[in-house]
This record gives C-alpha cells, sequence and structure tokens, in this order.
C-alpha cells in the first residue's frame, strides 16, 4: 500500500489513502520532501499554498491532512468527500457516514447535489453556490474544545526586499489560545522536511490574532519570535492579479477591523485585510497578498470581478481622498500584472450604469387553448421554428435542426409535451406569484428568495424563526414557505385527471414500442432559454418517468410515473438558480413557460462513451473540438485522475478531405486506446456539419443579403450506445453515436436599437461588435458617410476586425461635377460591403484610413480616404476632414474609452 501510495505522488494523480483505511481520500499525513508540498499546493505569482486540516486535535488521535489542492478547493470539502463515500472522520468517531453513495469527485457530488430536494449530513447552499458544512466549521471554529484545526501551508518566493518565506495562517475567523497555537508549530514541524521545520511561522491575519500575537511578543511565550504579519509578505507597489476585469464603482476603503456589512455591489473596496469572506463588491483590491486558495480570491473569481493585491495601496493619498468622498472611479485589472484606478465624473458613471442595464424581456406569448397537449416532433419542420419556439420551448427547437441536418443521428422517438399543460397547471398560482415577486423584501434578499421558492430544507434557523415572525398566516410570502416553498407547493398539485389521461396516451402510442423498464427522460424545453443572448443552459431539471411505474423492479422507482416526472420538470421553473439567472437577464419570469421533451434515458450501463464538442463554420473553414470520455464518467467536470480524450476534426477552406488531431488521450483508458476512432470522429464531424449548415441556411433567408452571416457555432452533446439501447419490446436497435442535444452558442443583440439592427452589417460581426461608427468625411467636391464596427477579439471566433474595422457601408455624394471622374453634382454612389471588393485600413490603430476596391458598374472603382487626403481612381486631393458618430459601444467599450 504504502509503494502504491508513493508511485501514485510521483504521478501526481492522486493522495495517499485516508489513515489506515485504505480510501483515497486525497490527502497525505506527511510531507516527506519539498517536491511533495509542490505536486500537492497551487502555485501562483511566486506563491505556494496548500490547505491542512488537524484532525482529533489536541487528543491521543491527533493527527494532520495535507489535502491535494487540486481536488479539493476549500476545508470541508474533504469532511464531507469522506463522509458521502461512507468514511468515517479521524478523530472524531460520533459523526456517522452516509451509507449507499459513492462519488469520485467534489464536482461529481456537486452535479448529484443539485438534483436532491433535501440533502445529508448538514449540508446546505450558501448564497456564492458553493455546498457547505455549517457543522465542521463550528467543530473548528466555533466550539470548545476544537475538534479539528484549519489552516494553510505558504511558501513565499524571495524577491528584492522580501526573504523567502514558509509560513501557516489559520481562518481570519479564527481565534486560537496560544496553546492551540504551539499545538499547530509542533504538528507541522513533526509532519514537514526536517529543513522547513524550524523555518515556519505563523502569519497574522485579523485584529483578534493580531492582540493574541503582541501578548505572545510581550511575554516571549514560546513561538514568540515565529509571528509575522501579511504585511511582511508584501513589498510596495508590487502587483498581482487574481481576477482580471474592467469595471467602475464607487471606491471604498476599508481598514483592519472595520466592519463589511454597509458595502454595495457597486463598490470597488480597498482592503487592509483578507477576510474569507467577500462581501457585495464591484471589484476588490487588497494591500496585502493573497494566497491562490484564498476564499476571497474563490468567490471573486465566481462573481467574476476583479481582484488584485497591490502592495502599500493603504497609503495612496489619492485614493485615500477618493474614498472619503464615496467618489466614483474605473477599475482595469490584466494578467499582465496591470492595475489602473481612474476617477471619472458623475455623469459619466451614470452613463455606465445606463449601458449595463439590460433591457427587459418578455417571452412571446401564444394562445394555449390552440395548442395540443403533444407533439410527435419528427413530424414538425426547422422552418417553422420560429413559430413554434413560444409553444415547445428553446430545447425542443434544437431538436428541430437536429433532424433537419441529422435526422437518423437522434433518439429514434421524440416527443414534446407543449407549454399548454403547464400553463394550465400553473394557472391556480399565478396570482400568488405575482404577489410573491411584488412582496416586500423578496427582490432585496436572496434569502427571502430561497425560502419562498426552495423552502426552509437548507435555512439557517435562527433567520427561518425571524422570517416567520415577520411573516404570518395569510402572509403570501410566510404561507409559502410554511407550505415548503413555491416549487413543493407546484409538485404536491395534482395535474387534471384528463390533461394527463391525453399526455400519457400520447407517450404511450409513441413510446409503447419500449420494453416497460426502459425509462424516458423528461427533458426541461423552457420558453426562457436560448432567448436572445441568454441559453439558461443547466438551471432547469430533466427526470426519469416511467410509462408503468408500478411494474418496476426497483422500488425506488415505482413514484416516477409521468405526473411526477412531469412536475417535478415543471416545478425546476422556479428554483432559486434559474430565478437568479432570469433576474440578472430582466425577463419577465410569468411570460416564461415549461415544455418538455421526452426521449428514452441514457442509462449509465448503456453508455459506451459521452461527450461534448463544438462544431464551428467560420471563414471558410470547419472545426469540430469534442471533449469524450469513456462510459458514463463526466466529461464536464473531470477529476484530475479522470481527463477525457480531446479531439480535433478541421476541414481546412477549399480542401475536400478532413484532418483529424488527437489532442490529449483519456486518462481512464489503457495507453494507445482510443475513445472513438477515426472513422467515428468524421462521422461525427459530418452530421454535425450538416446540422450547421442547415441552420445557418435557415437563418439567413430571413435576412438582407447584407446581413447574412458566414460563422456558425453549435454546442452538441452525445453518447455512444451499444446494440440495445433503448430496450425495445422486441428487436434491438445497432450501437450508433446519438447526438442528444445541440444549441446555438451565437451572441444575441439584445438593447441593440433598431436603427444598428437596420444596418447592412453581417449578423456574426454585428453581434461581436464592440463599436459600431459612422463616419462623415467632407471635402469641396464630395461628402462620404462610411459605417464600420470594430469586433470583440475575446468573442468566439474572432472575426478579425479588432482594430482593422469591418466596413459596412460606403456612400459617396458629389457637391460638383468631377470631369475626371464623369461624374457630376448630385450623383451618388452608395455600396455595401458586398459591393466592396477590399477593404483595408492602412493606417489604423495610430490614424484613420480607408483603402477600397469597389465592385463593377460604380462610377468609381478605386476609393482612398485618409484623414486630411483622398483619392478617388485618378482625382485626388490634400483637404478632407472627418468627424465620428458612435452609433453603438458595448459598456466595457465605454469604459475603455474612458481610460
Amino acid at each position: 500500500m504504502m509503494r502504491t501510495c508513493w508511485l501514485t505522488l510521483v504521478l501526481f494523480l492522486a493522495a495517499c489513502p485516508g489513515p489506515t483505511d485504505g480510501f483515497d481520500d486525497h490527502s497525505v499525513a506527511k510531507l516527506a520532501t519539498v517536491a511533495d508540498y509542490e505536486r500537492l499546493a497551487v502555485t501562483a505569482h511566486g506563491r505556494a499554498a496548500g490547505k491542512f486540516v488537524v484532525t482529533g486535535f489536541n487528543t491521543a488521535q491527533e493527527d494532520i491532512r495535507y489535502l491535494d489542492n487540486a481536488f479539493y478547493a476549500l476545508h470541508d470539502e474533504w469532511y464531507w468527500f469522506r463522509l458521502l463515500n461512507g468514511q468515517r472522520i479521524p478523530g472524531r468517531d460520533g459523526i456517522v457516514p452516509v451509507s449507499d453513495l459513492k462519488f469520485a469527485s467534489i464536482s461529481e457530488i456537486y452535479g448529484w447535489a443539485k438534483q436532491q430536494t433535501t440533502l445529508p449530513l448538514d449540508l446546505t447552499w450558501v448564497d456564492d453556490g458553493r455546498l457547505y458544512s455549517p457543522r465542521f466549521y463550528e467543530l473548528s471554529l466555533t466550539i470548545t474544545p476544537r475538534a479539528f484545526g484549519l489552516g494553510t501551508l505558504i511558501h513565499v518566493t524571495a524577491t528584492t526586499g522580501r526573504p523567502e518565506r514558509w509560513a501557516f495562517q489559520l481562518e481570519f475567523t479564527d481565534l486560537p489560545t496560544h496553546a492551540e497555537l504551539v499545538r499547530y508549530f509542533e504538528r507541522l514541524a513533526a509532519t514537514l522536511p526536517p529543513e522547513l521545520a524550524d523555518q515556519v511561522v505563523w502569519v497574522v491575519r485579523s485584529p483578534p490574532q493580531e492582540a493574541l500575537a503582541q501578548n505572545i511578543e510581550a511575554q516571549k511565550l514560546p513561538y514568540w519570535d515565529r509571528i509575522i504579519r501579511l504585511k511582511d509578505l508584501a513589498a510596495p507597489g508590487e502587483t498581482e492579479v487574481y481576477n482580471e476585469g474592467l469595471t467602475a464603482g464607487r471606491l471604498k476603503l476599508i481598514a483592519s477591523g472595520e466592519p463589511y456589512n454597509d458595502t454595495k455591489p457597486s463598490d470597488i473596496l480597498i482592503l487592509e485585510d483578507v477576510p474569507d469572506l467577500l462581501p457585495p463588491a464591484a471589484g476588490v483590491v487588497t494591500s496585502v497578498p493573497q494566497t491562490p486558495l484564498a476564499h476571497l480570491n474563490l468567490l471573486a473569481r465566481n462573481r467574476g470581478i476583479p481582484n488584485v493585491y497591490r502592495g502599500g495601496v493603504m497609503d495612496d493619498q489619492e485614493l485615500r481622498d477618493l474614498a472619503r468622498f464615496r467618489s466614483p472611479v474605473i477599475i482595469k485589472a490584466s494578467g499582465s500584472g496591470e492595475l489602473i484606478i481612474r476617477a471619472i465624473t458623475e455623469s459619466q458613471y451614470a452613463q455606465w450604469l445606463q449601458l449595463q442595464r439590460k433591457s427587459p424581456v418578455a417571452v412571446q406569448q401564444v394562445d394555449v387553448s390552440t395548442l395540443p397537449y403533444t407533439y410527435d416532433l419528427r413530424t414538425l419542420s426547422a422552418a417553422d421554428s420560429d413559430a413554434l419556439r413560444p409553444a415547445i420551448g428553446g430545447k425542443g427547437t434544437g431538436y428541430l435542426g437536429l433532424l433537419a441536418g441529422a435526422p437518423t443521428a437522434t433518439p429514434d422517438t421524440l416527443a414534446s409535451i407543449t407549454i399548454r399543460a403547464y400553463a394550465e397547471h400553473l394557472a391556480p398560482f399565478r396570482a400568488r406569484i405575482t404577489a410573491m415577486l411584488l412582496a416586500p423584501g423578496f427582490g432585496d434578499d436572496a434569502r427571502v428568495r430561497a425560502l419562498a421558492l426552495e423552502g426552509d430544507k437548507n435555512a439557517d434557523p435562527t433567520f427561518l424563526q425571524e422570517f416567520l415572525a415577520a411573516h404570518p398566516v395569510g402572509d403570501v410570502l410566510g404561507d409559502l414557505v410554511r407550505a415548503g416553498g413555491l416549487k413543493a407547493e407546484l409538485r404536491a398539485a395534482p395535474i387534471a385527471p384528463a390533461t394527463l389521461t391525453v399526455i400519457t396516451d400520447a407517450l404511450k402510442a409513441q413510446f409503447g414500442h419500449y420494453a416497460v423498464t426502459q425509462g424516458l427522460r423528461f427533458r426541461s424545453s423552457s420558453t426562457a432559454e436560448d432567448v436572445e443572448g441568454f441559453n439558461g443552459a443547466g438551471l432547469y431539471d430533466s427526470n426519469t418517468g416511467f410509462l408503468d411505474a408500478a411494474a418496476q423492479p426497483n422500488a425506488g422507482d415505482r413514484k416516477q410515473d409521468v405526473a411526477w416526472a412531469l412536475k417535478k420538470t415543471w416545478a425546476s421553473y422556479w428554483s432559486l438558480e434559474a430565478y437568479e439567472e432570469r433576474a440578472l437577464e430582466n425577463i419577465d419570469h410569468l411570460s416564461g413557460n415549461m415544455a418538455v421533451v421526452v426521449h428514452a434515458r441514457f442509462d449509465d450501463d448503456k453508455e459506451l462513451s459521452n461527450g461534448v464538442f463544438l462544431l464551428t463554420l467560420h471563414d471558410g473553414a470547419v472545426v469540430l473540438d469534442l471533449n469524450v470520455q469513456a462510459g458514463a464518467l463526466s466529461v464536464t467536470n473531470p477529476t484530475s485522475t479522470q481527463l477525457p480524450e480531446i479531439d480535433r476534426v478541421t476541414l481546412a477552406p477549399g480542401a475536400s478531405t478532413p484532418t483529424i488531431e488527437r489532442l490529449r488521450a483519456s486518462t481512464v483508458v489503457p495507453a494507445g486506446t482510443l475513445v472513438l476512432t477515426d472513422a467515428q470522429l468524421l462521422e461525427t464531424f459530418g452530421r454535425a456539419k450538416d446540422v450547421a449548415t442547415a441552420w445557418l441556411a435557415r437563418e439567413n433567408a430571413q435576412r438582407p443579403a447584407a446581413q447574412r452571416a458566414t460563422t456558425q457555432v453549435l454546442d452538441f452533446e452525445f453518447r455512444q450506445v451499444p446494440e440495445g439501447w433503448p430496450a425495445l419490446k422486441t428487436g434491438a436497435f445497432p450501437p450508433r453515436i446519438v447526438l442528444k442535444q445541440t444549441r446555438s452558442l451565437d451572441p444575441g443583440l439584445r438593447g441593440a436599437s433598431a436603427a444598428v439592427l437596420a444596418l447592412p452589417i453581417p449578423k456574426d460581426i454585428l453581434s461581436r461588435s464592440r463599436k459600431i461608427e459612422r463616419k462623415t468625411c467632407t471635402s469641396s467636391a464630395f461628402t462620404a458617410v462610411l459605417v464600420e464596427a470594430l469586433t470583440n477579439p475575446l468573442a468566439t471566433p474572432d472575426m478579425g476586425h479588432a482594430v482593422d474595422a469591418f466596413t459596412a457601408s460606403l456612400k459617396l455624394t458629389f457637391s460638383q461635377d468631377v470631369p475626371a471622374l464623369g461624374v457630376s453634382e448630385g450623383d451618388v454612389v452608395d455600396v455595401t460591403h458586398l459591393g466592396l471588393i477590399s477593404a483595408t485600413h492602412p493606417d489604423a490603430p495610430t490614424r484613420w484610413g480607408l483603402v477600397s476596391t469597389l465592385a463593377s458598374g460604380q462610377k468609381v472603382t478605386r476609393v482612398e480616404l485618409r484623414e486630411g487626403a483622398f483619392a478617388l481612381d485618378g482625382y485626388s486631393g490634400a483637404e478632407l476632414h472627418c468627424t465620428t458618430e458612435v452609433l453603438m459601444s458595448t459598456p466595457i467599450e465605454f469604459l475603455q474609452s474612458l481610460l
């Protein structure tokens, strides 16, 4: 066993098993060498960090576990990973593990937990989307004597003015006694390489820890000379960008010991400490360095806000003055180590806020009374997708796209349960839901929304008690919580018997040839997903149901009849996560409805492989980027030991034969083994190409010629199944690859004005534009009006006009006769990009210029325009004056222009 553990460490694949139980909990009890530490730690900016847990703290059972930080992001993940795999916690025999569960990774647990109505242990979801164990932190930080000691071992490389440091820090809220601090030092010294044992120091993080440190130093208690402060790890002016970003907000400075409870989501925070919790903020700058595993850093990344360390930032008098007056500023942080904090005016800040505000969206409505309850999707046409979307939802219309391009690659039978049944089921609740959405407190507090939507199963007991006292019987929010939440009420209400009969009979007619044990997957197909600029991926539930649930051999399946699966899928429209995402997009919640797509369930034991891929049509090339994993192992959230195969198939412009690149092999199959063969890859490529080509042609058919796109990006999911899927009453399907889902990943154009949407700009360029300008250039003989677009180089794929603008149109209006050109006063040359054979900007980005050749049939065949000069064919001049009008600008582009 010890030899196996050592080999695993060397291969970076996993940590040693937990103490004496043979279970691989991705931790080790000792670091024999510095290399062992480096293998488990996370390193960035010359700093390494590795979390550890001291178990059985200060008892005869005391031990330490150094965590594999590629596997765990937070201390409590080690605790509940063991318990959810049926393993005890060393040094804490009273905690009972969960039986009958088995998980290979933290991401697998997250995926499972999101599908549960009740979580085991004391697990709960917190506002940042984290799965959290309050009990673990009580045992570690608040209960005396503590059961666990939590810390992070840090290594900081030497720089000018700062020596190399090996140090450990505790949680920000931890206030150890001196005796407990001694236990940390002794346990670390006994389990670290000998050359480090006497070097490790304690880093003080919080004001209460500082008071303890000063007392230890004043009395010269043991280890008094092994204490440093976070500022000892800093250097004036040193900058480390942990999370990039560009945003604006009001500057707020919080000195050590000051509270964090009055910050706002629009604040740019300058912090003297590095707390474990991230208060509401638009950006964060700390005056002391953070570790790669700092909670603050992880939370900032989850929220997508800039997070930076700048040594000595609290001493910057200009920033202190700006914070004193709560002035608005721009903050820009880039991976190159750049940090800019610059004041802006109140009017500029107001314009930024206005640009960020998303226009309200209400999903297109239909008269549900005219709809059938179900459709056979194979009888519908993709040409009718726009008309059908309000009835069958985003996933349903995605299947129409699949059927149009690759009808033999989808599940053999596909049903849609339209929104009619959902809308009728929701009708008795609509007045209460409207009252809930308008109720005081609901829109202001995520905890209130969680209670009203999801119920009190994971609520903080104190908050729940206070909430119910403030919302007595008869109050809409209080009544919803007492009933278990809106989702629970929707699931408890019966479906109208006649409606359920119609739906069940239709499903029996379509799926009656399946074996009785073949489960059906009821997949959410909301009309509030795959709308303009918002795909809503992963927000809603899919559930398994059976046409004859009572006949199932597994007792747990016997409750999962059609009504159970339908109502659970419908109710997921009102999950907290789905609500929050729709609210961010300013989508009218009650305008959306839930349709359902039904097909055979993909059972884990019937998956030879599973995967996802992107198919991109762009610049005449077709590229498939595919991730695939053997069996049913997760391909989207793999563990460090279960990495998927990555392949790329490319059809170059003008080529007739695609090429295959094998970028990485799967780590769970024997060396030299492919999950997908070349033939399977090429078959999948051909099918996806056909789907994307038909999809693009269908969308272009509705556009004017000058707005037609040449780029299409589709996201696919697929399963490779053996003979016998799905299970039939008689006969069997052959083994094959099944395309399970597709959706467009092209950006939306929500918020663009009608005037911008009418411009002669191809949709793929317009949707990826960061700025659209109209240039008006005048001379004594003519006026030239051009529309140009600058694209976002970070938008996928890069359209290639980040610097060299795309010229959408050119209009020359002559104000006098020009004999050299054969034009008269009043003549007009008016072309879109379709009439421009070439259009380049030779002086970009320093000065604007355009050189273009026009298509035949125009009075002018070549145009050269530059600030101060022009040439039209053989006619030229030294006077040209240009002005620019911005027709569209993204919020980030606006901030960038202010910089």
